[in-house]
């Protein structure tokens, strides 16, 4: 069992013998993007922060890894709002044990894992673990993740829907055809890859995300989608999606393709063109792809948005492990981590009052 350092939070590409362990062991048991070292370590370069990797040993070959970054209040795992789904890598349920086994032995004072499956096995077993070490947990449910089991065929699937919502989509897209070329488009970005993510960048920022400052050109994000994407194009896992019309991108997905399962991470269209229902054309493309390309799930990550809701019912619930320690500096931190909730709470509440 070994703890090690990652050299270098800001390299992409794995030139560091444990790089190239952990994302070996990724491989191997079909980690999720958001899990990868190659995604951890874009978030890690552009949040300004150390990763250090907790990892389980057989016979010298790495088995189990949990990234971890120092925070004030203790231990935190290296996501965020935009690392919506997250785990510890094992290659079996023994590795796992051990992992979290390691992990609790730390006897760190504060420990908050997320975004982790609500019924996944890494919150199983750190959730056992830790509550025989003595921690007291606090489970909070942060997302409602929609997923599209691709089982049957596009036509069957579309079959399903509603004959309005079908003579809806085919009338966009005919009155679509009346402003000029369409064409959709699929790159893999091995070929001027900072070119398109430019242009899809401008696309997201375009609509309400951008008067929100969400989007990723306005967030201070731009570097950890650059270096995740340069990444996953090394992979051969990126997919970026456009819809043109007349050459001009009107919407535009960032997404990873990972195994058998197809990961929304970004979308977005120009509001100009909404009566046109850019952003439903584009998705009926991608998810048509994805069940031509026979993989398993379209991933919408995310939330329960209205707009995911229409092409699925099933959801995907992840929450957020917070474990405090036995004993008086746990004591602590679980009071300043209640008493920090209870002021956002009071904060909100003035800013409605005022509103």
């Amino acid at each position: 069992m070994t703890g090690a350092r990652l050299a270098d939070p800001g390299t992409w590409m794995f030139d560091d013998p444990l790089h190239l362990e952990w994302a070996d062991l990724a491989d191997r048991v079909g980690a999720s993007p958001f899990a990868r070292p190659g995604w951890v370590l874009a978030w890690a370069a552009c949040r300004g922060v150390d990763v250090e990797l907790i990892g389980v040993r057989r016979e010298g070959a790495l088995v189990a890894a949990l990234p971890i970054v120092r925070a004030p209040e203790g231990v935190v795992t290296p996501t965020d709002w935009h690392t919506p789904r997250f785990e510890a890598i094992a290659l079996d349920e023994e590795a796992l044990a051990d992992l979290a086994g390691t992990t609790v032995a730390r006897r760190d004072r504060y420990l908050r894992l997320g975004f982790l499956d609500a019924d996944g096995p890494t919150q199983r077993a750190f959730t056992g673990a830790l509550l025989a070490g003595g921690y007291h947990l606090r489970l909070r449910t942060v997302l409602r993740s929609p997923y599209l089991r691709l089982s049957t065929s596009w036509e069957d699937y579309l079959a399903e829907w509603p004959s309005k919502r079908r003579s809806d989509l085919g009338r966009r897209r005919r009155r679509l055809d009346e402003q000029g070329a369409v064409a959709f488009e699929i790159h893999d970005g091995t070929e001027r890859l900072d070119e398109l993510l430019s242009e899809g960048f401008e696309v997201e920022a375009s609509g309400w995300k951008g008067g929100q400052g969400t989007a990723i050109a306005t967030e201070g994000t731009e570097s950890l989608y650059r270096q995740a994407a340069a990444w996953a194009a090394s992979q051969g896992t990126l997919r970026l999606g456009f819809l043109r019309v007349d050459g001009r991108a009107i919407a535009f997905d960032y997404c990873f393709e990972i195994g058998a399962t197809h990961y929304l991470v970004k979308t977005g269209f120009r509001p100009e063109f909404s009566a046109f229902a850019p952003g439903k054309l584009l998705r009926a493309f991608m998810i048509e792809t994805a069940f031509g390309r026979g993989l398993d799930t379209y991933d919408f990550v995310g939330d329960d948005d209205a707009w995911k809701m229409e092409w699925t019912d099933t959801v995907r619930t992840t929450v957020i492990m917070e474990a405090h320690a036995p004993g008086l500096l746990g004591s602590i931190t679980r009071a300043a981590g209640f008493l920090g909730r209870v002021v956002r709470r009071l904060k909100r509440s003035m800013r409605r009052g005022h509103g």
